[in-house]
């Protein structure tokens, strides 16, 4: 290892050693989407995050998509949403965005969300 790499290695190190451990916990509580849709139509989705930990989160990321059994797997893709602001401690956000629907579709589906976050707080990382 030349010696810049070693003093990078060391800086990174001394970063996570000083990092607070107050951490985020962002949990999607409710989605909510008009009970009857037409296949290749717009639709709006709404959704409610709360951070449930102990500090605040930012960057975070939610994946909507549609389920014919609500369970996870084989469900169709619907897209993915960033949210650039901070979600502080106990606070909930509400988010609504408009997503076209596959063209194709026909029968029952649920409308699920899984968020894929990365939260950060005073250089600490947590994904969940």
């Amino acid at each position: 290892m030349n010696s810049k790499n070693k003093e990078n290695s060391i800086a990174l190190v001394n970063t996570a050693e000083g990092a607070s451990t107050a951490l985020p916990d962002l949990v999607m509580n409710d989605i909510a989407v008009p009970v009857e849709v037409v296949a290749g139509e717009e639709v709006e989705v709404v959704w409610t995050i709360t951070n449930q930990g102990d500090g605040p989160a930012w960057g975070s990321y939610t994946q909507v998509y549609l389920s014919e059994d609500n369970q996870v797997g084989g469900d169709t893709y619907l897209g993915q949403f960033r949210f650039d602001s901070t979600i502080w401690a106990g606070q909930e956000v509400t988010r609504r965005e408009s997503i076209r629907l596959p063209i194709g579709l026909e029968g029952d589906y649920s409308c699920r969300g899984l968020r894929d976050i990365i939260a950060i707080n005073d250089q600490s990382v947590k994904g969940n």
